[in-house]
């Protein structure tokens, strides 16, 4: 399959309005999952020739939908406001608008100058000043406005100290990429500890606000008063926010699971750091406990092993989950019972025998170029190459099993049974329990 062409992978369906809806979530870990994350986006746009001619690029503009958080927020929230530039211009600038991600400097810390660090924090300050006339503050703000002077793609290294907006300004609306149609999740609500008491004991002197805390994301209630009965909240005025990967679910799966959005599959880029800086499967875990709580509006999540032991064999390849028909639990076949779910974990070194690039640490604030484009290269083999078969590094079939994934939910609900190449990939990808 040369380049993923989703209508050559959907020949078998009879109309545009039953082509499958693909969701992909980018999991939180800082910058590791930032690049992680931006590497098999990389690897899944059709923009990039290497992707076309790996049989994965496209797949990125067949979504519609994008989630990201904490880290992976970063990179999502970054390609939007960027109006979903390449990731190669994304991270690294194009040499003229784009200054890329800026990831030499310390976040807190961005020069050795004391002139040049007052002039940060002043300015930081300044434009908590303009938010304080009429929002709360809290930590969260001051960290937001420091990842924008990273991610935002109206800073150069030349304005990082002026007085320009960074990043503020932009009018979603206004994107003119043919990929606009992809939903955009990412809240950059992020603390980072070592961080808080000092920054949250500055806002109190500056801003007093005694009936709030500081030391989390502070935004005004927009569902004030709506369903008291079921919302404990409803009643706030402000929302106090945290990290979304506090509990455990460090992969934005939850808004693939709202009913309305009619997910058929979810492709999970997980970044985060279970053991070495490596994913484990912790992530999925926490999802899938919180699911056997609060299941009460959510699309059925697929099963996944319980503990990270039942993980220890699935994170160095994709594998697929929820691949059981509905008929396991005694409905039709041919209609499975909520989202399927492809797992991209950031799980093992590339099988090429090269220095593992990816596993660094998610409170590695600085990146020099060069290692941003190491882990980019070694995350385009890792999206790439599936899983090895008969001893060969990569599976040549990937690309038309990654596209098996993506329509089988479509072609299930046209009674269509999996078959031929399909059937043969999901006995090599699919864990079924």
């Amino acid at each position: 399959m040369r380049g993923f062409s989703l209508m050559r992978a959907t020949h078998i369906l009879e109309s545009r309005t039953q082509l499958p809806t693909v969701g992909i979530t980018v999991s939180g870990g800082g910058y590791r999952a930032a690049i992680f994350g931006a590497g098999v986006l990389n690897a899944l746009d059709g923009r990039n020739s290497s992707s076309v001619k790996k049989g994965t690029g496209g797949l990125l503009q067949s979504a519609t939908h994008l989630a990201g958080l904490s880290g992976g927020s970063w990179l999502v929230t970054s390609l939007a406001q960027a109006n979903l530039p390449t990731i190669q211009h994304l991270v690294l600038g194009d040499g003229h608008h784009l200054g890329g991600w800026l990831p030499e400097s310390n976040l807190w810390s961005p020069s050795a100058d004391p002139a040049e660090q007052a002039v940060f924090a002043q300015e930081i300050l300044q434009e908590l000043a303009i938010k304080a006339e009429h929002f709360p503050l809290s930590v969260g703000d001051t960290w937001g406005r420091a990842l924008a002077r990273r991610f935002s793609n109206a800073t150069t290294s030349d304005t990082f100290f002026s007085n320009t907006s960074h990043g503020s300004g932009i009018l979603f609306p206004d994107l003119a990429n043919p990929s606009q149609r992809i939903t955009i999740c990412a809240i950059m609500a992020e603390i980072l500890a070592e961080n808080t008491a000092n920054f949250s004991v500055l806002i109190n002197e500056t801003y007093p606000q005694p009936a709030l805390r500081h030391d989390t994301s502070n935004y005004p209630n927009p569902f004030h008063s709506v369903t008291p009965a079921t919302f404990s909240d409803s009643q706030e005025t402000v929302l106090a926010l945290c990290d979304g990967g506090e509990d455990g679910q460090i992969s934005p799966l939850q808004p693939m699971l709202v009913p309305d959005r009619n997910i058929d599959v979810i492709l999970a880029i997980d970044g985060t750091n279970d053991a070495d800086g490596f994913a484990a499967g912790a992530s999925l875990i926490a999802t899938q406990e919180r699911m056997q709580i609060f299941v009460r509006g959510l699309a059925a999540f697929p099963p996944v092993p319980p503990t990270l032991a039942g993980f220890a064999n699935l994170t160095a390849q994709p594998t697929f989950f929820g691949c059981l028909p509905a008929s396991h639990n005694g409905y039709d076949e041919t209609r499975p019972a909520g989202p399927m779910l492809v797992y991209l974990p950031n799980g093992a070194p590339s099988r090429d025998g090269s220095p593992p690039l990816t596993n660094t640490s998610t409170f590695q604030e600085t990146y020099t170029a060069d290692e941003m484009q190491g882990m980019l290269a070694q995350t385009f083999t890792i999206a790439t190459q599936g899983a090895e078969v008969d001893g060969a590094l990569e599976d040549g079939e990937w690309a038309a099993c990654l596209a098996c994934a993506v329509v089988d939910r479509a072609r299930a609900r046209q009674g269509v049974k999996r078959s031929g190449v399909c059937g043969t990939c999901f006995e090599r990808y699919c864990w079924e329990g």
